[in-house]
C-alpha cells in the first residue's frame, strides 16, 4: 500500500475539507509519494482510519498530514482532531 505524505483533503476545486474523527467520502486527497510525485487522487469511496480507498481502486496510507493543512483545520474545523497530525 502506498503512503502519501504531506496530505490535505480537499473538493473537486481543490480547497480544503474540514475533517473530523472520519474522512467522508466523495472527495479527493492531495499529497506526496515517497518517490516524490505529487497525487491528487480520484474521489475517495472508503475510509477506514487512515486508510482510504478511491474511485478508480487505488489504496492509500495517509501519513504525515500537511502542516498548512494541520493549521487550517485547527483554525476553522470544529471537529478537529489532532491525531490526523502526524
Amino acid at each position: 500500500m502506498k503512503t502519501l505524505n504531506n496530505w490535505s483533503y480537499v473538493d473537486g476545486n481543490f480547497h480544503y475539507i474540514q475533517i473530523g474523527d472520519t474522512i467522508d467520502t466523495p472527495y479527493k486527497i492531495h499529497g506526496v509519494l515517497s518517490n516524490g510525485d505529487k497525487v491528487y487522487t480520484s474521489f475517495v469511496i472508503e475510509a477506514n482510519g487512515k486508510t482510504v480507498r478511491t474511485k478508480s481502486g487505488s489504496t492509500y496510507c495517509l501519513g504525515r498530514i500537511s502542516e498548512s493543512y494541520a493549521r487550517w483545520q485547527a483554525e476553522n474545523a470544529e471537529n478537529w482532531h489532532s491525531r490526523w497530525s502526524c
